[in-house]
């Protein structure tokens, strides 16, 4: 089932290729090897990791996400979604909600509001949600899943 519970803060991603038949530890150099692979896999705020590797043409293609997801919905946002549905914040004392916007892929402004009731409108199909919170004095922005109108 997708994750449709948090909301993602910071991301990274890390592409290495090895020779086939190549052992753990020299995968494990080879992702270490560039400075901006090694700073992604070692960043402490990342709690999320995936993975994916694949073998073809006598090399291993290694792929790893990252990424922190510093609030966590009261309840997963649905896949598919009416016009106005209710944004299931929890209560936090560390963070004050400000905003939510939706976007289309190319990150254009499609909706926003400063309330937790999102309304899609008509004219929306599909959008990528994000939320605006206030914390220690400052705005995080996180992104949130996809979603499409019913």
């Amino acid at each position: 089932m997708l994750e449709r519970q948090y909301l993602i803060g910071a991301f990274g991603a890390v592409v290495t290729i090895v020779p086939a038949g190549s052992t753990e530890k020299q995968i494990q150099l080879a992702l270490l090897a560039d400075p901006l692979n090694a700073e992604n896999v070692l960043r402490r705020e990342f709690e999320r990791a995936g993975t994916g590797i694949a073998e073809a043409d006598g090399q291993i293609f290694i792929v790893q996400l990252f990424a922190s997801t510093p609030v966590k919905l009261a309840s997963p946002l649905p896949i598919n979604v009416s016009n106005n549905f209710d944004l299931p914040i929890a209560k936090d004392a560390a963070r004050k909600f400000n905003r939510w916007q939706i976007t289309d892929q190319s990150d254009v402004q499609l909706s926003g509001g400063r309330n937790t009731t999102v309304s899609t409108r008509d004219a929306i199909k599909s959008g990528f949600l994000s939320v605006e919170f206030e914390e220690n004095g400052r705005m995080i922005s996180l992104k949130g899943p996809a979603f499409q109108s019913k």
